[in-house]
């Protein structure tokens, strides 16, 4: 429990703390960062807490950031939430392949996609990549002669195939440099159908969850 009374503290000083930073009187979403914090017992109450601050018309929407279907499955089974955001891109289809995007718009949760270019892995030349990422080489490289047969770059076929998907609201994006971020706002929008990357898909964790990436 002082956990919990030691998260809801925090969480009320950052909340406040962020609209006087702003200079706004209310913001869109508050999302936890870690779902785990909701699933340990007594989550609930910071739950209450997130509730408390929607009540007073501060906060329009709450809801979590998830990194897998097995996060997702317990939250929905605890919690209403309204505000979803996970990781999806070109290698990482797992929760647009198994329905789960689906399984969310159908609840009435909105979607916020993060992660598109993979922690820059997408957008860099073959040359540059680490040994570590050897074994999905094959990916990389057919990801890079599907950009120039569409006649892009590499950045516009990752933007463009995330927002192909009609599941997802809002896509989040970092950028390390204002070149880059003059990149993604000039980005070319086309229509790209996620299906017709489906044999891009990698299941396996080690390369698509960074948290496991052994660089």
């Amino acid at each position: 429990d002082n956990f919990f009374i030691s998260c809801i503290f925090i969480l009320n000083k950052s909340f406040y703390k962020s609209l006087s930073n702003l200079g706004t009187g209310n913001i869109y979403g508050l999302l936890i960062h870690s779902c785990d914090d909701l699933l340990k017992p007594g989550g609930e109450l910071l739950f209450k807490e997130m509730e408390k601050l929607k009540s007073t018309g501060k906060l329009e929407k709450i809801g979590v950031s998830v990194y897998n279907s097995s996060q997702i499955e317990l939250v929905l089974d605890r919690y209403n939430i309204d505000l979803i955001q996970l990781p999806i891109n070109i290698f990482d289809q797992q929760l647009f392949v198994d329905g789960w995007l689906k399984k969310l718009k159908n609840k009435g949760i909105e979607i916020h996609a993060r992660s598109i270019f993979l922690q820059g892995l997408l957008l860099m030349n073959s040359a540059d990549i680490p040994q570590y990422f050897s074994p999905i080489l094959d990916k990389i490289e057919i990801l890079s002669k599907a950009a120039k047969n569409l006649s892009i770059s590499k950045l516009e076929l990752a933007l463009n195939y995330v927002n192909g998907i009609s599941e997802i609201d809002k896509i989040v994006i970092g950028v390390n440099k204002f070149a880059q971020f003059n990149e993604i706002v000039n980005a070319k929008q086309l229509k790209i159908n996620p299906i017709d990357f489906i044999e891009n898909s990698i299941n396996n964790p080690k390369y698509v969850n960074p948290s496991e990436w052994q660089l």
